[in-house]
């Protein structure tokens, strides 16, 4: 790097580049704004008028003592592609680049992260000074570890994944795994939608998750929902979980009953608080759902559909001919049970793969075609098993894969004798997923 001339020389291909410093919120302007003015590192004189190596700005005059730029500045920093890298300061001894080694470094608090486009901003002596200080999070009041993006915003993450960690679970059915030696023969079947678990409480107004914590539903959509408990699953088609995902963690939506959520159907599959039978339930729902709305009021919420399975030959065909369709699998409920708010043997999953969640603990770099993004996330399960998963990641999630510490479901066909997934696939981060033996 040569400060005089800003430029930045590639050892591998020779060629030279600018360092471009610039203010995110300010338009860049084809000359400088204070051509008397020093730039962001002391000492060194302002641009000629040359175009846009520096663009100056107040933000920039006002500088640190040390020569670096303030909290919220961001430096444009030249790499091996077309475009250049951001290394911007995010303030309580955080910095961040957006080039893949510093998003690489998952297992490292981010304010120990570093990579060579910061050290050519600020220096090696004091980013080295940085990174081994390791400044704690008292300032932000938070109980975690500081989290810069690579955009720079800086948020602290609290020991719980979830805001709401005082929220009650609500009490659900919970389904085992269908064995083969029990015969289906009798047996509901429906189709086991690949969507959000979620129990509407008249009492509160409000659909709960599977942990207890409010569901970010537009309101006029729950005014014609029953004054009386439902558990049942919001979907929105086969193969769309994670578009799903993006409709309900988004507050923005709370009030568009026509934008994102127009598509969402809350699809009922039990009465816990009847106290009757599964068939009692079911015609008592069936009842319930088809009751006429009000005048203007949305039709949202929908009866989960049952059939009687005649033999394991019917079980296998509509299993094939719902996976077949993009569907997730089917579920078995056993004639005449009762709603019991555990995981029970009256419940039970078909599918011909199997699905569980595990917490990232880091990225792995790609090779080939993906070699400027993430390769696979690096993760571990309930049993402790460390394993890789790169299978089933779009190119948008490998260029912003989930968090260090975030939970996804994954997909496998079996455990190897060393009780490591086969052929895992990535399915979906879980928002709000479980967090119990996931550390």
């Amino acid at each position: 790097v040569d400060f005089d001339t800003l430029t930045q020389t590639d050892f591998t291909s020779g060629e030279t580049r600018p360092i471009r410093l610039h203010n995110p919120l300010l338009t860049r302007s084809a000359a400088p704004m204070f051509p008397e003015a020093k730039c962001a590192f002391e000492g060194i004189p302002a641009a000629r008028q040359t175009g846009d190596q520096v663009v100056a700005t107040t933000h920039h005059v006002d500088k640190t003592q040390s020569g670096e730029p303030l909290l919220g500045e961001t430096v444009d920093v030249a790499g091996s592609g077309s475009k250049p890298y951001t290394v911007k300061n995010c303030g309580n001894g955080v910095w961040s680049c957006t080039c893949i080694a510093w998003k690489m470094q998952g297992k490292k608090p981010t304010n120990q992260r570093s990579c060579k486009h910061i050290v050519s901003v600020r220096g090696a002596a004091a980013e080295d000074e940085r990174v081994a200080a390791g400044v704690t999070t008292s300032g932000l009041g938070a109980s975690g570890p500081v989290v810069a993006t690579p955009l720079g915003r800086v948020t602290a993450v609290l020991a719980s994944s979830s805001p709401d960690v005082a929220q009650i679970p609500p009490p659900l059915l919970l389904a085992n795994k269908w064995e083969e030696r029990i015969d289906p023969t009798g047996w509901w079947l429906s189709e086991k939608l690949d969507g959000m678990r979620a129990y509407w409480d008249p009492s509160r107004g409000s659909l709960l998750s599977r942990l207890g914590n409010p569901v970010l539903c537009p309101k006029p959509l729950l005014a014609g929902l029953p004054a009386v408990p439902l558990d049942g699953e919001l979907f929105l088609g086969r193969g769309r979980f994670q578009e799903l995902m993006s409709v309900v963690k988004n507050s923005a939506n709370m009030g568009c009953v026509e934008g994102p959520w127009k598509d969402v159907v809350y699809t009922v599959f039990d009465l816990p608080k009847h106290g009757g039978k599964f068939e009692e339930r079911m015609e008592a729902l069936s009842r319930t759902l088809r009751s006429e709305l009000p005048a203007g009021v949305h039709a949202f919420a929908k009866c989960h559909p049952q059939q009687l399975c005649k033999s394991r030959a019917h079980l296998d065909e509509e299993l094939n001919h719902i996976q077949g369709q993009g569907g997730e699998g089917l579920m078995l409920r056993r004639p005449g049970s009762l709603y019991e708010a555990r995981r029970s043997n009256t419940l039970l999953k078909v599918k011909t793969f199997q699905d569980e969640e595990a917490v990232v603990i880091g990225h792995e770099l790609g090779k080939g075609r993906n070699s400027e993004v993430i390769g696979a996330l690096r993760c571990r399960n309930k049993l402790n098993v460390e394993f890789s998963v790169g299978t089933g990641l779009s190119d948008a999630q490998r260029a912003h894969p989930p968090k260090v510490g975030e939970i996804i479901t994954y997909r496998f066909f079996e455990l190897t004798k060393d009780n490591k997934p086969r052929f895992p696939s990535f399915v979906g981060v879980r928002a709000d997923a479980d967090r119990t033996g996931l550390c």
